[in-house]
């Protein structure tokens, strides 16, 4: 049986800019979840929905999150990868642009030694 398990990765080269990343990612996700006829929902709105009850939807939504520096990401793959028993990850770098997200995947293949 293989086991392929599904992780979301906030990775960069400094802890600070890591979380700045999961912030916007948690931001984009309550827009996504809670506007209603289009009006949209400015970064003060979303910070007060996911300082309350609704929150909880985002959190289940990103229950296995790593976020940090390439090995602090790492060590928290490694991790999941046991408590999932899994084979596989399908890993999902979550960043507010594609050069981030890009950098991101950069910076995980180096911590892996998956660079070429």
């Amino acid at each position: 049986r293989d086991v392929i398990a599904g992780v979301d990765v906030s990775d960069a080269g400094d802890d600070g800019t890591a979380q700045e990343q999961l912030l916007c990612t948690r931001r984009a996700r309550v827009r996504h979840l809670f506007a209603r006829d289009g009006g949209p929902i400015t970064d003060q709105v979303a910070d007060h929905i996911l300082a309350g009850p609704q929150a909880i939807h985002v959190n289940q939504m990103m229950t296995y999150t790593a976020v940090g520096t390439p090995k602090v990401v790492k060590d928290y793959l490694d991790d999941f990868t046991k408590h999932a028993d899994a084979d596989e990850l399908i890993v999902v770098h979550q960043a507010d642009s594609a050069d981030r997200r890009l950098r991101s995947v950069e910076l995980l293949a180096d911590a892996l030694d998956l660079s070429a």
